[in-house]
């Protein structure tokens, strides 16, 4: 709301009416607002600041009411879309808490907020407090929807996401096929939803060294999602991502380069140039330089890569320490010893702290160091 209405606003409007007609422009800035699709990508960047200043206005006032409740779900949708993580945080937080108020703790849409709350809590690396939220979020949707309702399955895949995230692919990898053969089933086997489950399964697959088995639903489900979603669907870009870490997996750089260098340049199109899952993609270009030899390339994008990462996502993430891994791995290959150890150790200081000591990448960080300190010992 601008600051001309809020005068209006306050001067004009008889207190005791105040709060129904702040409602009512609630009610209709929420109901206005184009659904969260890709092609509203623009608009909802565009629109971002527009949302958080009649969001700002209503708790200011002490509004507690449910169209209020829905137009703080404007600025944290966006605001995690763009990734901008801090900032959807702190809305989904008042999002939950506006929602508990007027809805009940118990209420779908109350138990949809809870969600997202966890997947921001995932998206900034604080996996401790995501699990914790997507148990409780799970058990209260199998009780209030039911265990094969899709908001319920829902639950259910972003529960096992985090146990991958936590490296514990073998509980990960019962939930997805579970969430998959449900979604198969209620939703249909080209379901948006069901594809999603197709990607997580394959790169559970793929965590486990099973990369036959990823390749094979990787490809089906790129297939697929290019005719459901079409070549441009950040979904469809995932895709060709993750198809492309297969084929690096399997020692087949030629095919992973051509796909990261189209994907790359996808998602800045798409995503802009620092959304985090753009420097995903730059982060496994570099990765894939290095594989073949070309160190000099490699170099100058995983140092990009980091700075971007401590920028937006923040020093202690685990993305930023895969990047202060994978920048002391080059260091080391290029005969920069003592770079690399200083950068192995800060990394392996981090993961530990963010992932714990047995987490698989804060064991492969530790091997890496291990090696580095005996090649610059030999050298």
């Amino acid at each position: 709301m601008h600051r001309v209405a809020q005068v209006a606003a306050r001067s004009l409007i008889p207190p005791a009416e105040r709060t129904p007609r702040l409602d009512a422009i609630f009610r209709a800035a929420s109901e206005a607002n184009p659904d969260f699709e890709f092609e509203s990508r623009t608009y909802r960047t565009r629109m971002l600041p527009h949302w958080i200043s009649l969001a700002d206005h209503g708790m200011r006032l002490g509004l507690h009411t449910l169209p209020l409740q829905k137009v703080v779900v404007l600025p944290a949708w966006q605001a995690f879309e763009v990734g901008l993580y801090d900032m959807a945080l702190k809305w989904r937080i008042v999002n939950v808490s506006l929602a508990k108020e007027v809805l009940g703790e118990r209420h779908p849409d109350t138990l949809t907020s809870m969600n997202n709350l966890a997947e921001t809590y995932r998206a900034m690396g604080r996996h401790a407090d995501a699990l914790k939220l997507h148990e409780e979020t799970l058990e209260a949707s199998k009780e209030v929807l039911g265990e094969r309702h899709p908001h319920t399955l829902m639950s259910m895949n972003n529960l096992a996401g985090i146990y991958w995230a936590m490296g514990r692919n073998a509980d990960a990898l019962k939930l997805f096929e579970e969430v998959l053969e449900v979604r198969k089933e209620v939703l249909g086997e080209r379901h948006p939803q069901t594809l999603t489950s197709m990607n997580n399964l394959a790169s559970t697959y793929g965590a486990m060294g099973r990369h036959a088995d990823a390749l094979k639903l990787q490809e089906e489900t790129l297939e697929a999602r290019k005719e459901v979603l079409g070549e441009r669907h950040p979904d469809t870009l995932t895709s060709m991502g993750n198809l492309a870490n297969t084929y690096w997996s399997m020692g087949r750089h030629a095919d992973a380069l051509k796909l990261e260098e189209e994907v790359l340049e996808a998602r800045k199109e798409v995503l802009g140039e620092r959304h985090p899952v753009t420097l995903t993609s730059m982060n496994n270009l570099a990765g894939t330089y290095w594989s073949m030899g070309r160190h000099a390339d490699a170099l100058k994008l995983q140092e990009d890569v980091l700075e971007a990462r401590k920028e937006v996502l923040g020093e202690r993430h685990p993305d930023t320490l895969t990047s202060m891994n994978n920048l002391a791995s080059t260091y080391r290959a290029m005969g920069r010893h003592a770079d690399a150890i200083l950068l192995f150790e800060a990394a392996v200081a981090g993961m530990e702290e963010a992932l714990g000591r047995e987490h698989p990448r804060t064991r492969n960080v530790r091997k890496n160091l291990e090696a580095c300190r005996a090649a610059a010992g030999g050298a």
